[in-house]
């Protein structure tokens, strides 16, 4: 499966309606402590406009190109516990490629607004 396909796939919405939490971007992160152990998490801009804390693993699991990304922008490419981003980032090529396909997947399966309303896509969502 290629990435846009998976994307996608996501995105679909189930039998029931339901419609499957999709996140627009990566807001900030933190590193969280109980006892010995310690855990990354990332806040995260939902595509219904809410920020949540979630676990680095979880999101990256679903999406690393866009946590990649913002590994970029924040300059944390030297850091331990974002040295995996260097996979995708090093060759900026592929990457740009990477962060288009995601950008057009979210185009073609997110949501539609015309004079501030949205639009269904099908008939389930009408």
């Amino acid at each position: 499966m290629t990435y846009e396909e998976l994307i996608n796939l996501l995105n679909e919405e189930t039998e029931d309606g339901y419609h499957l939490w999709t996140f627009k971007e990566i807001l900030n992160h933190r590193v969280r402590k109980k006892g010995k152990t310690s855990w990354m998490e990332v806040k995260v801009l939902w595509d219904t406009n809410e920020e949540t804390w979630e676990p680095l693993n979880v999101i990256k699991a679903d999406d690393p190109i866009t946590v990649a990304k913002y590994v970029e922008a924040k300059g944390l490419v030297d850091k331990p516990c974002w040295k995996w981003a260097n996979l995708y980032i090093k060759n900026k090529k592929k990457f740009l490629r990477l962060c288009r396909q995601v950008f057009l997947a979210r185009e073609k399966t997110g949501p539609v607004g015309k004079f501030g309303l949205q639009v269904p896509r099908t008939t389930k969502e009408a």
